[in-house]
């Protein structure tokens, strides 16, 4: 007599296991490299300015053309995955960006750079939901936060990287190189995932009959003849999505909070990224000293990811989440007083920027884990896509108004001001969001 297996329960109560761990490691390593060339745009912008004479302002058209594509990117990213499968989606996504950044390094001048960088973003923008939905159909419920929390990380890594060889690069083969070896990485990656990622489980029990498909799969993770094809295979949810479903009355109010939140988060995240070499070398720092202070701003979206991420299994998704947003409100005040401050010194920005990127990307942490909790499996993919393609309306928002307050006298006092009011929105996307422990 066949059995019904629920292989929500199978995923919960299986010891981890080496494919799991390789799965963890192969996306976090993808999201490193997402993350360095989201960000290399960031550490060459002091040199095109002066190199090819164009304003702040000329310049976020560049900026922002990637953050546009990522806008894009990630919803129609998340809706091929919940159609054709998270691994087929992974993999032609990061062999999108690698392809897509390397025509970068030809560019010579602004506007071919954005057109270039557009389509990168499609690319970076299609990996993220794919890779958070993998990653919570993956692992055990116990887990899943900190796996995320683990693989978000990467972002800040990626930059953390890139802003530590970047001023090497530049200066023995100039700012093309950047983008070569952010577009090879990328290629070379993409094989990796072909040849290793597995697809996930419940995508293909959703996606097989009587959920057979993942027999296979399951077989291979968790030990060989356990599981038979002769048996039915069951999810919680069991249908496929449809764009509307994030959108429905069940899914409204809480798919528009956490887009709140993404785009507010992001909005004042990436603006720190694109604009702080540029903020630091107009106030008189060496470009080795830019790029030093967005290291360590890196460094810190790192330590905040870590720091943050055990807080939210204890103490609450959703509560949780008040305490980076408190704190990144403080810190982004006091960075507006410490730039108010003629003749600074590069210590008190550095500490100033350690405390804004600690809690800014533990905030981020947190919001990926909290979208991947309020859809079931079905719309899972769509719905995290949705709320980071809605977040990158934030990021090209600050890209283009960063460029030109910084035009502006007392540039740096509006852009801290306008992040500062940015993350009041978020908090209000949080409050906005109706949470149920457990009911996904």
């Amino acid at each position: 007599m066949a059995r019904e297996i629920d292989v929500e329960h199978v995923i919960d109560k299986e010891p981890l296991g080496t494919l799991r761990i390789l799965l963890a490691i192969l996306i976090s390593t993808t999201i490193i490299v997402d993350g360095f060339d989201i960000q290399v745009i960031a550490f060459v912008t002091p040199v095109l300015i002066e190199e090819w004479g164009v304003s702040r302002t000329e310049l976020a058209l560049a900026v922002s053309a990637a953050l546009v594509g990522m806008a894009v990117g990630a919803p129609v990213g998340g809706g091929i995955g919940d159609r054709f499968g998270r691994r087929r989606a992974m993999i032609l996504s990061t062999l999108f960006f690698g392809l897509a950044t390397l025509p970068a390094a030809l560019a010579t001048n602004h506007y071919e750079l954005a057109i270039i960088r557009f389509f990168g973003g499609l690319g970076f923008g299609a990996v993220l939901p794919n890779a958070t939905a993998l990653i919570a159909e993956w692992m055990p419920r116990k887990l899943r936060s900190y796996v995320i929390s683990i693989m978000i990380i990467g972002v800040p890594v990626g930059g953390m990287i890139g802003a530590g060889i970047s001023n090497g690069l530049i200066e023995q083969f100039g700012w093309q190189s950047t983008f070569v070896v952010g577009g090879i990485l990328g290629i070379v990656l993409s094989g990796m995932l072909f040849l290793l990622l597995p697809e996930s489980p419940k995508f293909l029990v959703v996606n097989s009959d009587g959920g057979r498909g993942v027999v296979p799969l399951l077989n291979k993770a968790f030990g060989r003849n356990r599981y038979s094809p002769d048996d039915v295979y069951t999810v919680p949810e069991s249908r496929r999505a449809t764009w509307s479903d994030i959108l429905n009355r069940e899914h409204r109010k809480n798919s528009l909070g956490i887009a709140l939140a993404f785009a507010a988060n992001l909005m004042v995240f990436y603006g720190m990224v694109n604009w702080l070499p540029t903020i630091m070398t107009s106030r008189g720092f060496a470009l080795e000293d830019a790029l030093s202070a967005a290291m360590w701003y890196n460094l810190a979206a790192l330590m905040g990811a870590v720091i943050f991420a055990p807080v939210y299994p204890r103490i609450g998704q959703q509560r949780g989440l008040y305490i980076p947003l408190i704190g990144s409100v403080f810190s982004l005040s006091l960075l507006v007083f410490i730039f108010s401050v003629e003749g600074q010194a590069q210590l008190p920005i550095v500490l100033g920027l350690i405390v804004a990127g600690t809690t800014l990307a533990g905030l981020q942490v947190g919001l990926y884990s909290l979208a991947a909790a309020i859809y079931p499996t079905d719309c899972r993919s769509t719905g995290i896509g949705f709320a980071a393609g809605a977040g990158r309306l934030g990021p090209i928002f600050s890209a283009a108004a960063g460029g030109a307050a910084l035009d502006l006298a007392n540039g740096t006092f509006y852009f801290f001001g306008f992040c500062v009011s940015a993350m009041l929105l978020a908090i209000l996307g949080v409050y906005a969001i109706d949470y149920r422990e457990g009911r996904y």
